[in-house]
C-alpha cells in the first residue's frame, strides 16, 4: 500500500500515505492504547464523533454521525472519559480547521460538571 511509519509510541502508530489518485498525503493514527470486546465498545470508547472509526482487516466500522461530522470538519462530542486530553484535542482539531457545532461547548462544559472525575490530570491519554 506504499504507507510509511512516521511516529510511533507505547499508545499509537502514525502512518502517511499518499494517494496518487487523489495526489493527497494522508495521515492514518493507530491507536492502542487498549484492546476492546468488539467493535461497539470501541466505536463508544471516543470523544469526537470524527474520530469514531475502525478497521478489522476486512471491514471499515464508523459511529452513526462520524462520516457526516467529518465531511463537514464538524467537531461534535460522542462522550468525554478524559477532559484535559480532549480540551488539548479541541485546540488540535480546531487548527485543522475543524468547527464546534452549535451547542458544543456547552454539552463539553456540562460533561465536565456531571462528571467531575473526567479532570484527571495524570491520564495517559492520545492526543
Amino acid at each position: 500500500m506504499g504507507a510509511t511509519l512516521e511516529g510511533k509510541t507505547d499508545h499509537q502508530e502514525t502512518y502517511e500515505y499518499y494517494s496518487p489518485n487523489l495526489d493527497e498525503t494522508f495521515k492514518l493514527q493507530l491507536i492502542t492504547i487498549d484492546f476492546y470486546e468488539n467493535v461497539i465498545e470501541l466505536l463508544d470508547s471516543f470523544d469526537f464523533t470524527i474520530c469514531q472509526f475502525a478497521y478489522d482487516g476486512v471491514d471499515l466500522y464508523c459511529g452513526k454521525y462520524s462520516l457526516w461530522d467529518l465531511s463537514r470538519k464538524r467537531l461534535a462530542i460522542h462522550k468525554i472519559t478524559y477532559a484535559i486530553p480532549s480540551l488539548r484535542r479541541i485546540i488540535k482539531y480546531s487548527k485543522q480547521g475543524f468547527y464546534a457545532c452549535s451547542g458544543f461547548l456547552t454539552e463539553f462544559l456540562n460533561e465536565v460538571v456531571n462528571n467531575p472525575e473526567t479532570i484527571d490530570e495524570e491520564i495517559l491519554y492520545i492526543d
